[in-house]
């Protein structure tokens, strides 16, 4: 599911129809590998002030390494920037023990994500599991966001005009 919006093209434009224009997809590829590969680190403040790298934190593996069993950092990574990029938001679902310590961090598809709000506390609906986290659950990334606070706008419907013209361009060109 994709939310779409018309251009002064008259090319229908969303994400998937933007990544097909060079530009957008240059872009998007430039900063997810660029984000993807800088040092992500934990670190501890000491009783003095002073911080320490905290290697044996259970979190740190998360981080730096292995953030769920299926993913690299460097593709974690990749994936949130890649969702703020096209939808604004990035949603990471924090899976955590018996003893409340985060063992998975697993990449929620945006567009399945409804962000509420229920007497002051945030909570998310996954429309594809039908489940509701609360927000100790959940890493929320934004870009710039609406007028609420509590979304990231999309660059690709802030967009949608000039990308739909530059699809059309594109098609031009190659005809």
């Amino acid at each position: 599911m994709s939310i779409s919006r018309s251009s002064g093209s008259g090319i229908s434009v969303d994400k998937n129809t933007a990544l097909t224009f060079t530009a957008v997809w240059s872009a998007v590829r430039l900063l997810s590998e660029s984000i993807s590969i800088l040092p992500v680190n934990v670190y501890e403040r000491q009783p003095n002030g002073d911080k320490t790298l905290a290697s044996k934190n259970a979190v740190y593996n998360l981080v730096h390494n292995e953030p769920n069993y299926y993913m690299s950092s460097v593709a974690f990574f990749e994936k949130i920037m890649m969702d703020l990029c096209l939808s604004g938001n990035s949603f990471v679902q924090i899976v955590r023990n018996g003893g409340g310590t985060p063992q998975e961090l697993l990449p929620l598809n945006a567009q399945d994500i409804q962000v509420k709000i229920n007497d002051g506390q945030i909570f998310y609906h996954n429309k594809d599991s039908n489940a509701v986290l609360d927000d100790y659950d959940v890493l929320h990334f934004k870009g710039i966001c609406d007028s609420s606070g509590l979304l990231g706008l999309s660059p690709i419907t802030q967009n949608a005009n000039a990308i739909g013209w530059g699809i059309a361009l594109e098609e031009y060109g190659s005809k």
